[in-house]
């Protein structure tokens, strides 16, 4: 709930090699490709470090997700004039 929270707890993902981390004010972001192994190890770690969240979220990637991951691009519509 505190940006020093946030701090302490990304602190304790950033040695597991998750995936991306990111955070913002009170808010921490993990992309994980390996998303229940992440989750699991993610709940261990911010316990044994007497962290505990006050929200979790996961979220499934969408197509555009997946997309962006592999081409590197947003998909993009072209519209037809008629």
């Amino acid at each position: 709930a505190a940006p020093a929270a946030a701090a302490a707890a990304r602190e304790a993902l950033n040695d597991l090699d998750l995936g991306e981390l990111a955070r913002e004010g009170a808010t921490v972001r993990l992309r994980a490709s390996r998303g229940p192994t992440a989750l699991t190890r993610t709940i261990r770690a911010l316990d044994a470090h007497g962290l505990e969240p006050e929200h979790l979220r996961v979220r499934e990637p969408s197509l555009d997700d997946v997309f962006l991951a592999l081409t590197g691009h947003h998909t993009e519509i072209e519209e037809v004039a008629a």
